[in-house]
C-alpha cells in the first residue's frame, strides 16, 4: 500500500487541516472586529480591556484598539456568553489578551483561546448583531464615562466598575442609574463606604455590631441567654430572611452527656437556629476570638447548604462521629508519632474539611479581615490601613510573611499566635491545598475591595 496512508502522513495532514481551520477562524474573527474600527471610540472610553485598547488608540492604531476593545466587551454580553461559554471563562482580561495576540499577529493560542475563536466564527451573525447593540448603548454614555470612570475605578476598583458596566449592558440597570452610580462612586462619601464581604457568607454591619456586643458580654463573664438577629439566604441566594437566634449556656458535663461526639473542649455549637456556648471552655477567650467563634457558629446558620442539602447534613453527622473517634485515639497516642499524625489527619478530613466547617471558617477569616479593617480605619492612618491590606494581598500572592502588626491582625485577628484563624489556614495548607488556594483568592479579592472602600472613606 502507498505511503500516503502512513501514520506520519495522516498526522501531518491533520496538523495541516487544523492549521487551516485555525487560520480561517482568525480571519473570520478579524473581519468581525475590524468592522467596528469606525466606532472604536466608545469601546475605548468604556475602559474594557484595561489600558490596552486605550494605548493602541493613543498611538493611532485604531485597528488594534478595535480588536482588543470589542473582544474585551464580549464577556459582558449575555447572548454571546450563553452561546460561547469560553468567553465567560476567559473574562474581559483573557479576551483582551487574546485581542493583543490577534493584533500583533501571534499564533501561539491556548486551547481555550482556539475554542473561543472557533465559537466566534460559528456565531458571526449573533456576535455582530450584539456588538452593534452594545456599541449604540455605550455610545449613549461615552461622554459621561470618559469624565467619571477614572475616579470611580480609583476608589472602587476595576472589578467593581466592570460589574456596574455589565449591569448596564445587560439591562439590569438603566442609563440614569448607571451614570448616577459612576458619579457617586467617584466621590469620597462615608455613606458609600460599605465594608462587606464580597465572596463567601455575607454579614451586614448590623449583624457584626450585634455579634461584637454579645462577644463583649461573654468576655465579661455574662453568661445569661442572648439573642441575635441574623439574615439567612433566600431562594435567590441573597441574605434577606431575618432569623432570631437564641444563644444559651450549656454546662460542659451536659454537653458530654447529650452530645458525646462533640470534642471535650468544644466552646460553642449550633442546633437548628439555636446556638449553645460552654462557659467552662470560653472563660479565657479574648474578645476578638469570641467574635470569631460566634461568627463561625452563626455562619452555620446562615449557610444555605445547611437547610438545602440533606446529603451534606448526613455526611456532617458521620464526620463528627469519626472526628470524635480520632480525638479519643489521640488521647492514647504520643504526639508527633506517625500514628498520632494519622489521627490528626482523620480528624481534619472528617471535620475541619467538611463543607459546613469550610464555609463557616472561611466566613470567619473574611469577616475578620473586614472587621479589623473597619476598626483600623477609626484608629490608624489611611496609609497604614492600605499598607496592611496590601500585605494581605502579598502574603497570599507572593508568600511575603514580613507583615506589620496591622497586617497580622487583619490576617489572623489580635491573637496572632495559635488563633482560630491561623489554625484554619494551617489545616487547609497541610491537608487540602486546593481549598487553601480558593480561600486565598477570596482573601485577595476582599482585600482589594476593602482598599477601594478605605480610599472612599474620609
Amino acid at each position: 500500500m502507498g505511503g500516503g496512508f502512513s501514520p506520519q502522513f495522516q498526522s501531518g495532514e491533520m496538523a495541516k487541516i487544523a492549521k487551516e481551520g485555525l487560520d480561517h477562524n482568525v480571519s473570520a474573527v478579524l473581519q468581525i472586529v475590524t468592522a467596528f474600527i469606525p466606532v472604536v471610540g466608545p469601546f475605548v472610553s468604556a475602559g474594557i480591556g484595561l489600558m490596552d485598547a486605550t494605548q493602541y488608540a493613543k498611538e493611532g492604531d485604531n485597528t488594534s484598539a478595535a480588536i482588543v476593545g470589542t473582544l474585551s466587551m464580549l464577556p459582558f454580553i449575555g447572548p454571546v456568553v450563553s452561546r460561547i461559554p469560553g468567553v465567560r471563562a476567559l473574562g474581559s482580561k483573557g479576551m483582551a489578551a487574546l485581542g493583543k495576540k490577534l493584533a500583533s499577529k501571534q499564533k501561539n493560542f491556548t486551547k481555550q483561546e482556539q475554542e473561543v475563536l472557533k465559537g466566534l466564527t460559528q456565531n458571526q451573525s449573533l456576535v455582530k448583531s450584539e456588538l452593534k447593540k452594545q456599541t449604540l448603548k455605550i455610545g449613549g454614555v461615552a461622554r459621561e464615562v470618559a469624565k467619571l470612570k477614572d475616579a470611580y475605578v480609583e476608589r472602587l476598583g476595576q472589578d467593581t466598575y466592570e460589574k456596574l458596566l455589565k449591569g448596564y449592558l445587560r439591562g439590569s440597570i438603566d442609563k440614569e442609574t448607571f451614570i448616577k452610580s459612576l458619579r457617586a462612586g467617584g466621590r469620597a462619601q462615608p455613606s458609600l463606604a460599605n465594608f462587606m464581604v464580597v465572596k463567601g457568607v455575607k454579614y451586614f454591619q448590623k449583624e457584626v455590631d450585634e455579634i461584637e456586643k454579645v462577644a463583649t458580654e461573654l468576655f465579661r463573664k455574662n453568661y445569661s441567654p442572648k439573642k441575635l438577629t441574623v439574615y439567612k439566604y433566600d431562594k435567590a441566594k441573597v441574605p434577606t430572611v431575618p432569623v432570631e437566634v437564641m444563644m444559651e449556656p450549656m454546662n460542659a458535663s451536659t454537653v458530654a452527656e447529650l452530645y458525646p461526639n462533640l470534642p471535650k473542649n468544644v466552646q460553642a455549637f449550633v442546633r437548628g437556629n439555636k446556638m449553645y456556648f460552654v462557659p467552662q471552655t470560653i472563660k479565657n477567650t479574648q474578645v476578638d476570638d469570641m467574635v470569631s467563634l460566634i461568627t463561625h457558629e452563626i455562619g452555620h446558620i446562615k449557610d444555605p447548604a445547611m437547610t438545602r442539602s440533606p446529603k451534606l447534613r448526613d455526611s456532617y453527622k458521620v464526620g463528627i462521629k469519626k472526628a470524635a473517634e480520632a480525638n479519643k485515639a489521640m488521647e492514647k497516642l504520643v504526639k508527633g508519632t506517625p500514628e498520632y499524625d494519622a489521627q490528626v489527619r482523620k480528624f481534619a478530613q472528617n471535620y475541619k474539611l467538611h463543607p459546613y466547617e469550610l464555609v463557616a471558617n472561611n466566613a470567619m477569616a473574611l469577616n475578620n479581615l473586614t472587621t479589623q479593617t473597619v476598626r483600623m480605619v477609626k484608629t490608624e492612618s489611611k496609609g497604614a490601613v492600605l499598607q496592611g491590606l496590601q500585605e494581605i494581598i502579598d502574603f497570599f500572592t507572593k508568600k511575603k510573611t514580613n507583615m506589620s502588626v496591622i497586617g497580622k491582625k487583619m490576617l489572623m485577628g489580635p491573637e496572632v499566635q495559635q488563633s482560630k484563624l491561623s489554625l484554619h489556614y494551617e489545616t487547609l495548607a497541610t491537608y487540602n491545598k486546593k481549598k487553601y488556594y480558593e480561600l486565598a483568592d477570596k482573601m485577595v479579592r476582599q482585600a482589594e475591595y476593602l482598599k477601594s472602600q478605605v480610599k472612599m472613606a474620609k
